[in-house]
């Protein structure tokens, strides 16, 4: 075996458990929700090709594919196996998937809260203060990301520093706070206009989605565990699978509630759009009987593998003389001709 490198000493099979084992764990965690986010990727743009473009360019830039490229398992894994020698330090590549982390954290957190907002204006105090919390949260960790940047000791272990802990646990705490308002507001503001005709096993996996990824509530623990595990062993590396996996799990919950829209000539139709003749706006996604985030009405179609039930939906208020939106599109085509 070759010498080892100075400064670095051989790891016991407690210490592989403890480091090595525990971030192979969290990127094989990692990678499997990045095939979910890959899929509902496709499945966005399959089904709406004539979206918004900000939100196909935020869909584009969610699509998380450089933080999973960036996370650094060969270097960590194989390269310094079995050395110590940077394994507790951060390297560039890993600072970048930190950085686009927060990113997409805050995109996906500040969108439910202004679609909430859109919908319902009583909302205010809550989507302001989840407004605030993320705010808080990505300002707070970029900051922690800067200071590690410019510094030249990038061990891990330097940020238990009491003020550095002190900063990265409150980040880490308000990104939590943020989430868990989100499904706290998605509690209150949803509910189903028409009774479920689902049953069983079906009416309970739909349950069970609505609850942990639209409502955004896996993210939101997956995140406590983050707070958690920092604040007790943040010398260790204990954090580092929690992390891996948060913003991806908050990532495929926007996606969730994007791909539940219905669909309109290849654009996603908001629920207070196709319910304008209603009294209270709604909020867009939903789930065929039971499940889907709704803002105040019944559930729509499901966001996969209703491509044909959706266009029967949006031609039936186009065509049957309904005065909704789908007939205003064609009476004003209609008309510039």
């Amino acid at each position: 075996m070759a010498d080892l490198p100075p400064g670095a000493v051989q790891l016991s099979l407690s210490e592989l458990e403890n480091t090595f084992g525990v971030l192979f764990i969290g990127y094989i965690l990692a990678i499997i929700a990045y095939g979910f986010t890959f899929f509902q990727t496709y499945i966005y743009y399959s089904r709406y090709p004539n979206d918004h473009r900000v939100i196909k360019t935020t869909v584009c830039l969610l699509l998380d594919t450089a933080t999973s490229a960036l996370s650094e398992l060969y270097y960590y894994l194989i390269f310094l196996f079995p050395y110590t020698e940077g394994l507790y330090n951060a390297t560039k590549c890993l600072q970048a998937e930190i950085g686009l982390s927060v990113i997409a954290v805050f995109t996906v957190q500040m969108y439910y809260s202004f679609r909430i907002w859109t919908c319902h204006k009583q909302a205010l105090p809550l989507t302001s203060a989840i407004s605030f919390l993320s705010t808080a949260a990505f300002a707070m960790t970029t900051f922690t990301l800067m200071h590690v940047i410019r510094s030249k000791n990038r061990a891990f272990e330097k940020l238990s520093s009491v003020h550095m802990k002190g900063v990265i646990a409150a980040g880490q705490g308000c990104a939590f706070l943020s989430g868990l308002l989100i499904f706290v507001a998605l509690c209150i503001y949803s509910r189903r206009a028409s009774p479920s005709k689902a049953t069983g096993i079906s009416a309970l996996y739909d349950k069970f989605v609505m609850y942990t990824m639209d409502r955004c509530l896996l993210a939101t623990i997956v995140q406590l565990g983050f707070f958690i595990t920092f604040v007790v062993a943040p010398k260790k590396v204990l954090w580092m699978p929690f992390h891996l996996v948060s913003s991806k799990l908050f990532v495929n919950s926007l996606f969730s509630i994007l791909n539940s829209r219905e669909v309109h000539y290849g654009r996603g139709i908001n629920e207070e759009e196709t319910t304008s003749r209603r009294a209270a706006p709604t909020f867009a996604p939903g789930r065929t009987g039971t499940g889907g985030i709704r803002f105040g009405s019944g559930d729509v179609k499901s966001g996969v593998g209703s491509d044909v039930d959706a266009f029967r939906s949006t031609s039936d208020h186009a065509f049957t003389g309904s005065k909704g939106v789908y007939e205003e599109d064609v009476s004003a085509h209609w008309g510039q001709h």
